[in-house]
């Protein structure tokens, strides 16, 4: 009974010994943080890891018009890791949605979508202006949602 006891002792050290080693010899690296944009398409691909992008200002819950909004103006000013960030967070909120049950699969292909998916890829390619025309596009093909105060909840319905 000895035997296994020490077996089970044996293997539980041998599992933990990276963690019972010691501190490494540097630390850690941390995430590569990039201002231009990469990782798109194919072509601009840099490094296995895609680098941080620059965090837009208006925080991780807004409206996909004020991340639109930001793309287009970092785009103007040559700021292509920002717009790139801000398309991405534009593009997760319009996909953030609710849809009847089964459909969840299906997915959105609605043209702000599909102007913002194209904007990424010309980024990509380094079309800086035909992405700045896409976001212009999809900007304009939001979905319009009523103006609510803040606060409230919008009215519902007379029946």
């Amino acid at each position: 009974m000895r035997p296994f006891s020490l077996s089970i002792v044996a293997a539980a050290a041998l599992a933990a010994g990276p963690a019972l080693a010691g501190p490494m010899a540097g630390p850690p690296a941390g995430p590569p943080f990039s201002t231009r944009a990469s990782n798109i398409e194919p072509g601009d691909v840099g490094s296995v890891i895609a680098p941080s992008l620059p965090t837009p200002a208006v925080g991780q819950n807004a409206a996909p018009d004020r991340y639109l909004g930001i793309a287009a103006r970092a785009l103007q000013s040559g700021r292509t890791g920002l717009a790139q960030q801000s398309l991405e967070m534009a593009e997760t909120r319009l996909l953030d949605r609710s849809v009847p049950m089964g459909d969840g699969g299906m997915p959105d292909n609605g043209p702000a979508i599909r102007h913002i998916d194209h904007a990424l890829r010309a980024l990509g390619r380094g079309r800086i202006g035909e992405a700045t025309h896409l976001t212009s596009l999809a900007a304009a093909s939001l979905p319009r949602m009523p103006a609510v105060a803040s606060g409230t909840m919008p009215r519902q319905p007379a029946a």
